[in-house]
């Protein structure tokens, strides 16, 4: 692996970041996902679908779980100021 790669990949990302990078990524399954109606779907359209599903609903976990935890830093840095006035 190249350092710039090896540096890149280890790189942490803020909270906003993430949602973005998920919310980029549930667009880009939900086509997938919802596939085309009307269409007949094989076997391997059907298990794509159902990989894709998988990863929607995993990545909706942690866009929901990101969201709590920007609203409990918000929350926590409220009460710091009212602790320090």
């Amino acid at each position: 692996m190249s350092s710039y790669k090896r540096n890149r990949s280890r790189k942490s990302w803020d909270i906003q970041k993430l949602k973005l990078r998920i919310q980029d990524a549930l667009k880009a399954i939900e086509p997938v996902f919802l596939g085309e109606e009307g269409k007949d779907y094989d076997r391997d359209d059907m298990q794509l679908k159902c990989k894709a599903a998988h990863a929607y609903s995993q990545l909706a976990s942690k866009h929901r779980k990101l969201l709590e935890l920007e609203e409990i830093e918000e929350r926590l840095s409220k009460l710091e100021e009212q602790h320090n006035t």
